[in-house]
């Protein structure tokens, strides 16, 4: 039920994952942005959707977090995850 956009081209050359990134948040309307990598396509929804909860709750509550990230048992941050469009500033 999420509207989907594939981008096939960053505004940002030669960034890699971060060109994408910004290019997504820079060109988009939504007020935030769900990114999956095209190297995991079996990314369950139940994750998808804990993600995009885990935003809207601390919204809800006046937090104003920029974004919801999936991390590794040792804390490193990667993919999937949810940016709010004012992390574009931090992003670029």
């Amino acid at each position: 039920g999420y509207p989907v956009r594939v981008l096939r081209e960053d505004s940002v050359a030669r960034c890699g994952p971060l060109g994408g990134i910004h290019t997504a948040l820079q060109s988009g309307d939504a007020d935030a942005v769900l990114f999956l990598a095209c190297d995991m396509p079996f990314v369950p929804l139940s994750l998808v959707r804990k993600l995009v909860r885990t935003l809207r709750a601390a919204t809800a509550r006046g937090k104003l977090p920029q974004a919801a990230f999936c991390t590794d048992a040792s804390g490193r941050l990667g993919f999937p995850f949810v940016l709010r469009r004012d992390a574009g500033d931090a992003v670029a």
